[in-house]
């Protein structure tokens, strides 16, 4: 593969795909007929609510036109509490003490309201998600009930981020905003770099994987994203694209190769340490996947 192959290669991967205002456009559409089915359930109208769009849309890192849009759906009434790094703090000591209101309510009357909006058959019950799926809408979308997660700081503020209780299964937390605003940050920093950067590996992932590829397989978005988000400004900004991506694999390929720095490495949210034993993924299975992308493009 020549330099100004790898190039317009590289170009297309980095680009948005199909009519991205006409894509935000459906998709906001979709967050304010959900906002309406909220107001209009009696059970629902007089609690604090956000929603709100997450993942890739939001993040404007979506690779393909017409993949399910993520809706945050949070109820900010209850909450969830975390003090490891606040230890002297407890429920006790701040007052908090069990709600009356809960999690399984909560997803039992926004499944009500959304099937009085949209229709029981568009509506299907997951384990930890909705999904609304309209013959005459393009975009899906994914409806994940959750309550507020505050992560307590030695000074008794907190991270506010959510909690997901799946119907089986452990409950999870999620920063959804620390995740946008830290990729809006790195994204300004590198002049818009990072968010095509993103793109670039999303879309060498999926094509390497729809080849065959055993390195592609079980590489999720958001590692990649949180890769590229590792990889340091300047590296990122470092001439054409096919500079830059060479720049960024060599930098992931050497810190890769042993625990000591990668080990130190963070989720875009900052709130989590990238790679820990409840991952899906390891620091081998990241390389591997960082060897092939190399070879695939033919660096040297």
């Amino acid at each position: 593969m020549t330099d100004a192959e790898r190039e317009s290669l590289l170009s297309q991967w980095a680009k948005l795909p199909g009519n991205s205002e006409q894509t935000q456009r459906e998709i906001s559409e979709r967050v304010l007929a959900i906002q309406s089915a909220i107001s209009d359930s009696t059970s629902l109208r007089s609690r604090d609510i956000r929603v709100s769009i997450q993942g890739s849309y939001r993040n404007h890192t979506n690779v393909r036109l017409y993949t399910d849009v993520d809706i945050n759906v949070c109820l900010m009434d209850i909450f969830t509490t975390d003090y490891e790094f606040a230890q002297k703090y407890s429920d006790k000591k701040l007052g908090i003490s069990d709600a009356a209101y809960t999690h399984p309510r909560f997803k039992n009357e926004l499944e009500a309201a959304l099937v009085s909006a949209f229709g029981r058959p568009s509506v299907k019950r997951r384990n930890a998600e909705f999904r609304i799926a309209q013959s005459h809408r393009r975009i899906d979308a994914n409806v994940v009930p959750c309550i507020e997660h505050r992560r307590y700081r030695s000074n008794g503020s907190y991270y506010s981020g959510t909690t997901v209780h799946p119907d089986t299964g452990d409950a999870f937390e999620s920063w959804p905003e620390q995740h946008f605003q830290n990729s809006v940050a790195k994204n300004s920093k590198t002049g818009k770099r990072f968010n095509q950067f993103v793109r670039i590996m999303k879309s060498l992932c999926n094509y390497l994987g729809s080849q065959g590829f055993p390195q592609a397989m079980g590489i999720t978005s958001f590692l990649n994203e949180c890769m590229v988000y590792n990889t340091p400004n300047n590296l990122l900004a470092t001439g054409k694209l096919s500079g830059g991506l060479r720049e960024t694999l060599a930098y992931l390929r050497h810190a890769l190769e042993t625990d000591e720095q990668s080990r130190k490495w963070l989720e875009i949210t900052e709130m989590n340490y990238l790679f820990h034993s409840s991952r899906p993924w390891t620091r081998e299975s990241a390389l591997d996947w960082i060897l092939a992308a190399w070879d695939w493009l033919e660096y040297e």
